[in-house]
């Protein structure tokens, strides 16, 4: 295993079956089995792979040329240039002294560093760290003895050395032991330069010299080392125990039974189960969480001091982790029209409180309130009248929350609250438009009523949508007072808000009526009718007779229907020509320049006065409310047209519309104002 080497300047080769951690470098150590505990070591100084590498901080020099002024380690390979030792046949690695103390007293086969340069460790890993370091101190100090432990790496100086830096000589070797004697000490050192033995080994004697202590160093004077501490396994961490128990972690506590620990590691099972790692914490923690825990779980749980020797593993804690609390069971919902009171019966004692959550129909859960551990019931309010609701119960604490089955219930339907701030907010000569601020959550829709001021009788207005907060009333009349209503609407019934009241624009004053309007193909009483000509009511002289028109007179007409068989100045007719005064005209007696009809065949059509007409519908002597006024029709009555001419333009329920339709009374209606079951003209045009 280990080459035992001879002679001076003679280097050994050693192969690698452990190591140690580097100066001033942690590196990991592997033991041999059974083997002598490894060697813990560190280092004030420099960093570096072998301690000849290390620099001293206060020189900047390299260990392997002087430890505070004391040389420590010859160049060997010829990597240092402090004179005289790239030259120098004495020089010896320290690092290659600690292997060999290793091995012999510790069997621990130290690496092969035959391929480093000039055997210094440079990037291996192995090499010495110092745990006490006595720089420049004499064995005997102010009467106190300071002496070496075995392993220690120490240095040795004689000013008057021959290969010594300015005449002195300095050396390096191991402590393989220290003895007392009978006038002080045996330090027994390894070294390969020893002048009195081949093997490596040497004895320097401690004596006693009255208060002091003298020494033989052969030619040494004074010393310097390093001191070694073996390395264990930390001892065992106490007093283990849990606390911030939740259902998915729990923080472990110890107390710090050891000063060598590297760091502490957990693990921990369910019942017998294989060990799962939990997390570690670095030397100094007395504390650490576990998380990733199942909920209501009982867990075994341990702590272990850790270094590069092993771990040592506390005592066993036992921890169950917090359960989530079991499903509460709801009861049926008690329905308000606005509220819902739900209560439960408690399955376990473990919650620390209730949470409610509930949704309108098929909609996205809300947050209702929660209650203390000893609550079993609880009131949701906010709801809106006639909806269907889900409600759950949540029993609740640290691990988490369980939820009850649904509980179902509807709020009752209930009339919708009074719109407020109704009001008109412009009128016209016929029109009214309304505005009100909904304040009912129920609503289906809004429906109107109005009557003139001081009537009784109401008329329904327009409706409206649920979201709509305004309409338009037509069919009014001019300067008129009018109170008006508007009802919020739903499944339950209507509920109408305050009076208001609005009055119509009035209508502008009269222009005098205009005379002489006519319309149709203008014809004339023939020159031989020298009584005139008198029209009737239908076309037969049995019909009642109208005005009578002088010889040459004009006429003007629309249409022809058949009629009376009449002789005239020009033959037999039974053509009866439609004025545009409502009368008819046998034909034979007009002169129409032709002896067939001039006008198409009267296509008469009944149509009646629009409900909305309230107050009814007058016809005028021309197109347009300037006209005068004839005899007033009731709502609902017919009016039978014969043509249609172009006037004024003219609001009615179901539009704007300038048709004005001619009458057979021959009085002209507005169009607006006659259910004809058509958009547009239902009559020809007039000729």
């Amino acid at each position: 295993m280990r080459e035992i080497f001879r002679g001076r300047g003679i280097r050994s080769r050693w192969r690698v079956a452990a190591a140690v951690a580097a100066v001033g470098i942690a590196l990991p150590v592997a033991a041999a089995a059974d083997a002598t505990p490894a060697l813990a070591v560190s280092s004030t100084y420099g960093t570096g792979s072998g301690f000849c590498n290390q620099v001293d901080p206060s020189t900047g020099k390299s260990l392997g040329a002087t430890l505070d002024n004391v040389w420590a380690c010859g160049p060997e390979g010829g990597d240092f240039t402090v004179p005289p030792f790239e030259t120098s046949p004495y020089g010896f690695q320290c690092t290659e002294l600690a292997n060999r103390f290793l091995w012999d007293a510790h069997q621990l086969a130290p690496i092969d560093d035959s391929d480093a340069p000039g055997g210094n460790l440079v990037g291996g890993n192995f090499a010495l760290s110092v745990h006490d370091q006595h720089t420049s101190i004499p064995l005997v100090s102010s009467g106190t003895t300071t002496l070496p432990s075995a392993g220690d790496i120490i240095s040795m100086w004689n000013g008057t050395g021959a290969y010594g830096q300015d005449g002195g000589d300095s050396h390096v070797a191991v402590v393989t032991g220290v003895a007392a004697t009978s006038s002080g000490w045996a330090i027994t050192v390894m070294e390969e330069n020893s002048p009195d033995t081949d093997d490596g080994y040497n004895t320097i004697t401690v004596s006693a010299n009255g208060a002091n202590w003298s020494y033989d160093a052969k030619h040494f004077t004074s010393f310097d080392w390093v001191h070694f501490v073996p390395l264990t396994i930390p001892a065992e961490p106490t007093g283990l125990s849990a606390s911030s128990v939740t259902g998915s972690s729990a923080v472990l506590a110890w107390t710090d039974s050891a000063t060598n620990v590297g760091q502490y590691l957990t693990q921990y099972r369910i019942g017998n189960g294989q060990w799962t790692a939990g997390p570690s914490a670095p030397a100094g923690s007395t504390s650490v969480s576990v998380g990733g825990l199942k909920t209501g779980t009982t867990y075994t749980f341990q702590v272990g001091a850790s270094n590069a020797k092993g771990t040592r593993w506390s005592a066993y804690l036992t921890v169950k982790t917090v359960p989530i609390p079991a499903e509460p069971a709801i009861g049926k919902p008690a329905m308000a029209a606005r509220d819902a009171a739900i209560s439960w019966n408690e399955a376990t004692s473990n919650e620390t409180k209730f949470l409610t959550q509930y949704k309108l129909g098929s909609g996205a859960w809300q947050a209702g309130p929660s209650v203390g551990s000893g609550t079993r019931s609880v009131t949701i309010g906010g709801l809106i009248p006639g909806e269907p609701y889900t409600f759950q119960v949540g029993a609740t604490n640290i691990a988490g929350t369980h939820w009850s089955a649904y509980g179902t219930g509807s709020t009752p339907q209930v009339l919708a609250s009074q719109v407020t701030n109704a009001r008109v907010t412009a009128t016209s000569e016929t029109t009214a438009a309304l505005a009100w601020t909904n304040t009912a959550d129920n609503v289906s829709g809004f429906v109107t009523q109005y009557r003139v001021t001081g009537a009784s009788a109401w008329t329904a207005g327009p409706s409206a949508g649920a979201g709509t907060t305004s309409v338009t009333v037509g069919g009014l009349k001019a300067g008129t007072k009018y109170t008006f209503q508007v009802g919020a609407q739903n499944s339950k019934g209507t509920n109408w808000g305050q009076y208001f009241y609005g009055t119509t624009s009035n209508a502008p004053a009269p222009v005098p009526a205009p005379t002489g309007y006519n319309t149709g193909r203008e014809v004339t009483v023939v020159s031989q009718a020298t009584g005139g000509d008198s029209g009737h009511k239908g076309p037969a002289n049995s019909y009642a007779a109208g005005p009578t028109h002088a010889a040459g007179s004009p006429i003007y007409i629309v249409c022809y229907v058949t009629g009376q068989s009449i002789t005239g100045p020009y033959g037999t007719e039974t053509a009866w020509d439609l004025g545009d005064d409502g009368y008819y005209y046998a034909d034979a007696w007009l002169w129409t320049d032709s002896n067939s009809p001039v006008v198409p065949t009267c296509d008469l059509k009944t149509v009646t006065v629009v409900s909305q007409a309230t107050g009814g519908d007058s016809g005028h002597t021309g197109p347009s409310n300037n006209y005068s006024a004839g005899p007033t029709r009731a709502a609902g009555s017919d009016v039978q047209i014969a043509c249609y001419v172009s006037g004024q333009s003219i609001a009615g329920p179901y539009g704007t519309e300038s048709i004005w339709d001619l009458s057979t009374d021959g009085y002209y209606y507005a169009d607006a104002w006659l259910w004809t079951d058509s958009n547009g003209p239902v009559v020809p045009e007039c000729p």
